[in-house]
C-alpha cells in the first residue's frame, strides 16, 4: 500500500468510527444541549409568590433540592446565596421536582410562586409542562414544592420557582431572629396581636408615669 492508498484508509477509519450507528454524534448533541431551573427563596409580604426585590427580604443558605422522575440518584442539593437566588444547571430533558426540605427558623408557612419554562437561546415561552403546586401541609409531612416540571430536548430555562416565606408568630418589634437579608427600603412587617398589647401597656405607663409627675 503506498503512502496515498494509507492516506485514504486512514480517513475511512477515521469516518467510520465517528459516523458507526450515529451514536457518538448524538450522544454529543445531547450532552450539548443543557437546561437550568431556578428561583427565589424570600418573605413574601404580599403573599403573591413573586419577589420584589425594592420590598421583600431574601433568605440566604437556605437548602432547596431537585429530584428526577425515574432516577435513583440522591436528590440534588443546593442553598440559596446572599441574594436569595438558587439554580440547578446542566439538566437533561425530563421531569423533574424541586422542594424546600426545611423552613427558615420561625417561619411556618409557604406562599410558592410557579416559574415558567422559556428557551434559553430566544427567551421565548416552550410548549412544555411547568409543573404544580403542592403546598406545604405540616399535618402530613409534606414539604412546599414544585412537581412535574417537564424539561423538553431542546436547551432550555425554569425561572421563577419562587419559595415565598410567610411570618407567623413572631414579636416583630421586640425581637427579630429571622435570618433574612432586608433591602435599603423594606417595609416592616405588621406586628402579631401580642405585641401590639405589650406596646399599648408600654405606652400607658409611660403616660401613667408623666401624669404622676406632673401633680
Amino acid at each position: 500500500m503506498n503512502q496515498r492508498q494509507l492516506g485514504w484508509a486512514t480517513w475511512a477509519m477515521m469516518v467510520a468510527v465517528l459516523m458507526g450507528s450515529g451514536d457518538w454524534l448524538a450522544a454529543d448533541a445531547r450532552a450539548s444541549v443543557l437546561s437550568s431551573l431556578s428561583g427565589s427563596v424570600f418573605l413574601d409580604h404580599d403573599i403573591n409568590g413573586i419577589y420584589d426585590p425594592l420590598l421583600e427580604w431574601v433568605f440566604p443558605n437556605v437548602e432547596v433540592s431537585l429530584t428526577q422522575a425515574g432516577s435513583s440518584s440522591a436528590p440534588v442539593v443546593v442553598r440559596t446565596n446572599d441574594s436569595g437566588f438558587y439554580q440547578f444547571s446542566g439538566l437533561g430533558a425530563g421531569q423533574y421536582s424541586i422542594t424546600q426540605p426545611m423552613m427558615p427558623g420561625g417561619y411556618m408557612n409557604v406562599k410558592l410562586g410557579l416559574g415558567r419554562l422559556v428557551d434559553a437561546a430566544t427567551g421565548q415561552p416552550v410548549e412544555a409542562f411547568p409543573g404544580t403546586i403542592v403546598n406545604y401541609n405540616q399535618l402530613l409531612g409534606i414539604p412546599p414544592h414544585f412537581a412535574g416540571i417537564q424539561l423538553p430536548a431542546n436547551s432550555t430555562r425554569g425561572v421563577g420557582y419562587n419559595f415565598g416565606q410567610i411570618w407567623t408568630g413572631k414579636a416583630w418589634y421586640l425581637t427579630d431572629p429571622n435570618p433574612a437579608l432586608r433591602p435599603p427600603h423594606a417595609r416592616p412587617p405588621i406586628p402579631e396581636p401580642t405585641t401590639m398589647t405589650l406596646l399599648a401597656i408600654g405606652w400607658l405607663c409611660v403616660a401613667g408615669g408623666r401624669r404622676l409627675r406632673g401633680r
